[in-house]
């Protein structure tokens, strides 16, 4: 799969989220069901699946933080939908929301140190 960079871009993941908040407030409340959690479940899953990939793939240093952030976003609101762990719509948007900012923050702090923003393979 190939690198989408605008994907790679904090405040992408940030917006996006916030594009996805809205939508999934606006659907709850029109439909009043929790169509919108369905959407922003998908939404934080797929995000999160790609982070890991890419990790995989390329070690970028903020995947290694945003994918199991993400997916556990996306954890939660599956929860919230099936009513085994509902504090609202917040958990998973900070889970999300902290996940970004960790991670790129630790990606900016590696790079600084290292040079790059990717992780190398250590010899053992």
């Amino acid at each position: 799969m190939r690198r989408i960079a605008l994907f790679h871009s904090l405040w992408f993941a940030v917006l996006s989220a916030l594009v996805i908040f809205g939508c999934d407030v606006l659907l709850n409340m029109l439909t009043h069901s929790l169509a919108g959690d369905v959407v922003a479940t998908v939404y934080f899953g797929l995000y999160g699946l790609y982070c890991l990939q890419n990790y995989l793939a390329c070690r970028e240093v903020h995947c290694m933080i945003t994918a199991p952030g993400f997916l556990l976003a996306a954890i939660l609101m599956l929860l919230r939908i099936t009513g085994l762990f509902d504090h609202g719509y917040g958990v998973p948007y900070i889970m999300f929301g902290l996940s970004a900012l960790l991670g790129h923050g630790l990606e900016w702090s590696y790079a600084k140190r290292t040079g790059s923003r990717f992780r190398t393979a250590t010899k053992s």
